[in-house]
C-alpha cells in the first residue's frame, strides 16, 4: 500500500470472486470495510515571509488532513524533507515551529510564563527558497 497524499480513503472488501476465482477489477470490491485515515500536511503551500514588527513572521492557513495544536514544522533547504545537514542559522529555534489554533498557524513567536508569545527576530541573512516539513504531535 502506497498512500502519497493524506486523506480519507475507502477500504473495501469483495465479496465474491469472478468467474475467474480472483478479485482483480475495482468494480467486485463492492463492500466498504473502513475508512483509512491518512493525516499530514497538503502539499501545495506556499509562503513569502517578510519579517514584520508587529506580526514577526506568521504562517497561517496551513492545512491538510488530521492537523492539530502541537505538531510541528521545519523549515529546511535540504534537498527533501529530513536531508538537511544543520540548522539553518538565524532562525528561531533552529525553524522548528509549534503548531497552534488547531494546527492551521506557525509563527517564529516564544511563548512566555504568562502564557503570551514574542515575536522572535529572523536573523536569517538571504532570501532563500525553504522546505516545510510537518510532523504530527501524535505518536504512532
Amino acid at each position: 500500500l502506497r498512500v502519497t497524499r493524506p486523506g480519507y480513503y475507502a477500504v473495501c472488501w469483495c465479496g465474491r470472486a469472478s468467474a475467474s476465482g480472483c478479485c482483480t477489477a475495482d468494480i467486485e470490491f463492492l463492500y466498504k470495510a473502513a475508512t483509512l485515515t491518512i493525516a499530514g500536511a497538503q502539499n501545495d503551500h506556499y509562503y513569502v515571509c517578510v519579517w514584520h514588527v508587529e506580526t514577526g513572521c506568521a504562517l497561517k492557513d496551513f492545512h491538510g488532513v488530521g492537523l492539530q495544536e502541537g505538531d510541528y514544522i521545519s523549515v529546511q533547504t535540504g534537498i527533501e524533507c529530513g536531508a538537511q545537514l544543520r540548522p539553518l542559522p538565524g532562525l528561531f529555534q533552529d525553524g522548528v515551529l509549534k503548531a497552534r489554533y488547531g494546527g492551521s498557524y506557525y509563527q517564529f513567536a516564544k511563548l512566555e510564563e504568562d502564557g503570551s508569545w514574542a515575536i522572535q527576530k529572523l536573523e536569517h541573512e538571504v532570501g532563500d527558497n525553504m522546505k516545510i516539513c510537518w510532523c504530527s504531535s501524535q505518536r504512532a
